[in-house]
């Protein structure tokens, strides 16, 4: 089975891959689908007419510290 990610009206979605269309599914990405496939949630679409996301949304964006030239400086670590 082949599992994909698509925006539809703004938000994600996730959808299974059958030929040329998506059966849009239960679940906002791929990680929705590691329990057991979820529920069918709609027509199928055309695949073609489908804009296409990454397979994960992130949940959290982390910095490290070195990333900043002041803390860098202040742990004397090379810039």
């Amino acid at each position: 089975m082949r599992l994909c990610t698509f925006l539809d009206a703004g938000r994600t979605r996730l959808g299974s891959v059958r030929g040329g269309t998506v059966q849009p599914l239960d679940g906002r990405d791929v990680r929705d689908a590691l329990g057991g496939l979820p529920a069918e949630a709609g027509d199928p679409l055309p695949l073609r007419a489908l804009r296409l996301a990454a397979p994960l949304v992130p949940g959290k964006l982390l910095g490290v510290g070195h990333n900043y030239r002041a803390h860098a400086i202040e742990r004397g670590v090379p810039i």
